[in-house]
């Protein structure tokens, strides 16, 4: 009896060695996600999700897989993937989770477009954009404004895209995402040459102009 509590507490410890190495995984792999994402992906491809990981720590590690194989290779979550992670996050405090939460919901948007539901993407985009609001974030705020601008244009609701277009582009701007910004104001370009504003369709392709020279530096 005497050896099983010393074994049972070398067990609880490698354990916990190898969830912090794991969750040092994720924070590297979210470290270098926006600027080298295959690298990024790689990293997490080195977690092994085990059973004795928490629902929080998988919910993570789901939303960090999805995000890194959008970047690297522009592929979206399966199903049962994006369900798993939705579940976690709508059954647990989801104030303490916003971001995380709203990564999924853009997701989910972005997944109902592909398959043709295109109110039912709306309906998960404005929910994460609300689950936004309650952050600091912007970044990802302009991905989801890109994707509802996107929605809008498909209606031919013009005046609704061309302001979410221009909306989302500040947001990159404030983040420093220049080549998505140039995609943001070249959209509200022509957004606002269809309204027949020439002045603003000049402004803000001439901004993306500038944009662009300053990436080709």
């Amino acid at each position: 009896m005497r050896y099983i509590l010393p074994l049972l507490l070398a067990l609880i410890g490698v354990t916990a060695c190898h969830s912090t190495a794991d969750e040092h995984l994720l924070d590297r792999a979210e470290a270098l996600l926006m600027e080298y994402p295959d690298s990024a992906l790689r990293l997490v491809e080195q977690v092994d999700v085990k059973p004795s990981h928490d629902g929080a720590f998988c919910a993570r590690y789901n939303l960090m897989t999805m995000r890194c194989r959008d970047k690297a290779e522009g592929l979206l979550p399966s199903d049962s993937l994006l369900e798993a992670t939705l579940d976690y996050y709508e059954q647990h405090d989801t104030r303490n989770n916003l971001l995380e939460y709203a990564y999924a919901l853009y997701y989910a948007g972005r997944v109902a477009e592909q398959e043709g539901d295109f109110s039912q993407a709306m309906v998960h985009l404005l929910d994460a954009d609300r689950a936004l609001s309650g952050t600091s974030d912007t970044s990802l705020r302009g991905d989801v404004l890109m994707e509802m601008a996107r929605l809008y244009r498909r209606q031919r609701y013009v005046q609704l895209s061309s302001t979410h277009f221009e909306k989302a582009a500040r947001c990159f701007e404030v983040n420093n995402r220049l080549a998505d910004a140039v995609h943001a104001l070249m959209a509200t370009s022509a957004e606002y040459h269809q309204l027949g504003d020439a002045e603003k369709a000049n402004h803000f392709f001439h901004k993306a102009k500038s944009y662009e020279a300053l990436l080709s530096c």
